[in-house]
């Protein structure tokens, strides 16, 4: 299953950076794209859930990475106003 890291810029110019083990999270977060703090943390909860759903149906366990990436971005945006926009830059 090919996966994808994407980095991401925060509202303060800082980059993170999203491992999915699944390309299906590009489905949900696309280079170039800018979206609010609320909308990115949707987005990348339900891709993030995608891809680990998509290797629990393929392998018979969820990916812990999946899994981590998606409390790191919880971590993230926790304390960013939710109209404040994040950048996700690039693959």
């Amino acid at each position: 299953m090919p996966e994808v890291s994407l980095t991401i810029q925060l509202p303060d110019g800082a980059t993170r950076t999203c491992y999915s083990p699944s390309t299906i999270l590009l489905e949900h977060l696309r280079p170039g794209e800018s979206m609010s703090v609320a909308k990115f943390r949707e987005a990348a909860r339900t891709g993030l859930t995608r891809a680990a759903d998509r290797v629990e149906e393929k392998l018979g366990f969820r990916c812990t990475g999946a899994t981590r990436s998606l409390a790191e971005v919880e971590d993230w945006t926790r304390s960013l106003p939710d109209d404040h926009l994040i950048t996700i830059l690039e693959t």
